[in-house]
């Protein structure tokens, strides 16, 4: 499944652009942490259950998952470290740690429990119906983009690259779950398939001849929302 690993590292890699962003302006500006704790907790999730002790033969979803955990953790670090200047109590250092911990202390009770109360023919079904719901609800966010797409008929807040990754991604893992016939990988991208060909949909009707409004200078606000699309990219090989 050498195509699934390629269109989820190049996924993985797409907030890097935002982070370079916070850098260069050295400060988080209207950027939200949420999706990014959030992809962490997400490749967490998969990661635990693809692991052998849970799940058989599921080597890419967890080689590709740790790959995506150790980039969403340097994310959260940028973030962090950027966020000494925020008074936002939803952007400050206080609340961006608040939630890794959360998210951290939640994993480590849910797995914990996972092993030690269910047998292990269980502990898949567990973690994988976990691991889509949680990914369901990463799938979900850019709905608010959409939204705003609809409302202002403008193409402004709805990425054209991102949109397109997330179709080929939920497509090329849903193919792979078909073929193993892995229900959780399959309901999750399945559910990211169908809303990356809604996202295009949007684009194609809204979407001014000439690239207006591409052209136009990014505001905050927009970059908010992408990053919000982007952190729901992350829940690759789920």
């Amino acid at each position: 499944m050498f195509a699934g690993q390629v269109t989820s590292f190049f996924l993985f890699l797409s907030p890097g652009q935002m982070m370079w962003t916070i850098h260069k302006r050295k400060d988080v500006e209207d950027f939200m942490p949420i999706p990014l704790v959030a992809g962490v907790m997400n490749c967490l999730m998969w990661v635990f259950y693809g692991l052998p002790f849970v799940t058989k033969s599921n080597v890419l979803i967890v080689t590709i998952n740790s790959l995506g955990l150790a980039m969403e953790l340097f994310y959260v670090a940028v973030y962090y470290y950027y966020a000494h200047l925020q008074k936002k109590r939803w952007k400050s250092r206080t609340y961006v740690m608040l939630m890794f911990i959360v998210i951290i202390v939640a994993f480590i009770l849910f797995a914990g429990l996972t092993l030690e109360v269910f047998p292990r023919h269980s502990r898949g079904t567990i973690a994988g119906w976990a691991s889509t719901i949680f990914s369901i609800c990463l799938y979900a966010s850019p709905l608010s983009a959409m939204w705003t797409v609809w409302t202002t008929k403008s193409v402004e807040y709805l990425p054209l690259l991102i949109c397109c990754a997330n179709l080929l991604n939920g497509t090329t893992w849903a193919g792979y779950a078909l073929i193993r016939m892995d229900y959780f990988v399959l309901v999750s991208n399945g559910i990211g398939a169908i809303l990356g060909v809604l996202q295009l949909l949007l684009y194609a009707t809204f979407r001014k001849p000439g690239g207006g409004d591409d052209d136009k200078k990014k505001s905050p606000q927009k970059q908010d929302l992408e990053l919000g699309s982007i952190g729901n990219l992350t829940r690759v090989g789920n």
